[in-house]
C-alpha cells in the first residue's frame, strides 16, 4: 500500500514555507550583498543560515550526475550468483525494454557493434 500524500497532491507546510521564505529573499540578498562587501565581518553561520533560506524559497541549484563503469563504460552486473525466481523477475521487469529497443534497432544485449 503506498505512503504519504496521494500522486500529485500539494504539500500545504512545504508550499507556507516556501511562500515565507520567498517573502524574505529579496532582504536576505541584500543581507549577503552586505556580508560580502565587508571583509572584516566572519559570517560564515549566517551565510549558511541565508543560503538556507534561499534554497528552500527558490530550490537548490542542479547538479549533473554522470553514473558509468570502469573508464566510463557500461556498469557491470555479475548475476551469477541470482536464482532462478531473481532471473525470471529481472527478464519480467526489463524484457519488455529490452523488446522495445530491438524494434527501434537498439542494442538489447548491451554488447555494442561487433
Amino acid at each position: 500500500m503506498p505512503r504519504g500524500r496521494p500522486k500529485g497532491a500539494r504539500n500545504k507546510a512545504t508550499a507556507e514555507i516556501k511562500t515565507l521564505c520567498q517573502e524574505h529573499g529579496p532582504r536576505m540578498v541584500a543581507r549577503l550583498v552586505a556580508i560580502a562587501s565587508n571583509a572584516k565581518t566572519p559570517e560564515g553561520a549566517a551565510v549558511a543560515a541565508i543560503r538556507e533560506i534561499l534554497d528552500r524559497g527558490y530550490g537548490k541549484p542542479t547538479q549533473a550526475h554522470e553514473h558509468g563503469g570502469v573508464g566510463g563504460g557500461p556498469i557491470a552486473v555479475d548475476l551469477t550468483g541470482a536464482t532462478d525466481e531473481q532471473l525470471a523477475a529481472l527478464a519480467a521487469l526489463f524484457g519488455p525494454l529490452a523488446a522495445a529497443g530491438a524494434a527501434a534497432d537498439g542494442d538489447p544485449g548491451g554488447a555494442g557493434a561487433a
